[in-house]
């Protein structure tokens, strides 16, 4: 199942993602899709839940900040990043 959440605000990411200097996201309020479905425990950073996004939307979310996901099998957002009702 598709859910329709927002990127949250920076107050809210995790700290190790912040501290990153490579981390680049988009900006707060943008609609990301997610499969509900996915979730699963962290695999890096923060150890929280994440979320599979569907490829169309991970690489459409990329060209908006400058990077190429096309290449990627998945991508992965973890629930700090996200604003979920």
């Amino acid at each position: 199942m598709i859910t329709l959440v927002r990127i949250a605000l920076k107050e809210h990411w995790c700290p190790e993602k912040i501290a990153d200097p490579e981390f680049r996201m988009n900006p707060p309020g943008t609609p990301v899709e997610i499969i509900s479905s996915s979730m699963r425990m962290g695999r890096s950073y923060c150890k929280g839940r994440e979320w599979a996004i569907p490829m169309p939307t991970a690489i459409r979310l990329g060209r908006e900040i400058g990077y190429d996901y096309s290449h990627m099998s998945s991508v992965w957002i973890c629930e700090h990043l996200l604003e979920m009702d």
